[in-house]
């Protein structure tokens, strides 16, 4: 009788199989991978589905938090936590559909809208690398380059980007009780600094990615459905699978008079977003500011820690 290709496992019930394997993917122990093609499928089949990404608002949330669906796993990220970020840009994101689940902010408390744009932003940062991430080795060090300097230009060349491979949906939800809208109007947290619309504007750090092959956004509301305007988050979602970051702004809706104020938008889109990092950093950084909420005055305030911890190793 020749040997089962998944050895002694092969006689386990299926379901013992899948908590066995769930405990050694939650501990991140994924060398059981290399074993058997038989253990490869009947792991990776189920791990490489969904990835349910949950950025939430709120501090005292996860800063991120991704759950498998066809396997009882989840991760949670921190905003340091710098191995766990180049294992994620391991994945093979051409077998993985993302799922982002994006949590509506409370414009009564503007730290909530600047702790998200830091969450979508890293992330981003993240999926930028995927093709180049295994020429970081030093992951073990908070200071180096690939976490303290921004990677996104220089990832491609023009005309020479590599086969898309990362198909996401985002979707709008609420949390807490607020929406993305409000009394029939959309929500704006920082209307008066010349900023558009939360939901928009938290489409813009996903516009630096390249290799997407499908892109969505999806509202979980019939409010927010109806009485938003779509017309940017179409423009955004089309631009974001024609690489206009890395090539140029030649999306669908780029030479349609309607969009024209809105395709003026993303010729300047980089400097638009080096424009939104500042600012918010600034906000960050300025801890004196009166401003209504909590959320930013808890990101000052270990943000401080952070610093005076790494003075101190220095040292």
């Amino acid at each position: 009788m020749s040997a089962s290709p998944f050895g002694h496992f092969i006689f386990l019930p299926t379901e013992i199989r899948l908590l066995i394997w769930e405990n050694l993917v939650k501990e991140g122990s994924l060398a059981i991978l290399r074993t058997s093609q038989a253990i490869y499928h009947d792991i990776a089949d189920r791990l490489y589905d969904t990835f349910d990404i949950h950025l939430f608002p709120t501090f005292e949330d996860p800063w991120i938090e991704i759950r498998c669906k066809l396997l009882r796993v989840k991760w949670v990220i921190g905003r340091r936590d710098y191995n766990k970020f180049s294992n994620l840009a391991r994945v093979p994101y051409d077998k993985v559909k993302l799922v982002a689940h994006i949590y509506a902010p409370d414009p009564d408390d503007c730290g909530q809208f600047i702790l998200l744009w830091e969450k979508i932003s890293k992330l981003t940062q993240m999926l930028c690398t995927i093709d180049d991430s295994r020429k970081y080795r030093d992951r073990g060090n908070p200071h180096y380059k690939y976490w303290s300097e921004p990677m996104y230009e220089g990832s491609h060349q023009f005309g020479s980007t590599p086969e898309a491979v990362i198909s996401m949906v985002i979707r709008l939800r609420k949390y807490n009780g607020v929406d993305w809208i409000r009394n029939g109007q959309v929500n704006s947290t920082f209307c008066n600094n010349g900023l558009g619309y939360d939901f928009n504007e938290v489409l813009l750090p996903f516009c630096r990615l390249s290799r997407v092959r499908r892109f969505g956004i999806i509202s979980e509301t019939e409010e927010m459905a109806v009485a938003a305007d779509w017309a940017f988050a179409n423009y955004a979602t089309a631009f974001i699978v024609t690489e206009g970051f890395v090539t140029f702004n030649n999306a669908v809706y780029s030479q349609n008079p309607e969009h024209g104020d809105i395709a003026r938008t993303f010729d300047g889109i980089a400097g638009l977003l080096k424009h939104r990092d500042d600012f918010f950093n600034l906000w960050v950084d300025y801890r004196f500011l009166q401003v209504p909420g909590r959320t930013l005055s808890l990101m000052s305030r270990e943000q401080q820690i952070y610093r005076i911890d790494t003075l101190t190793h220095r040292a």
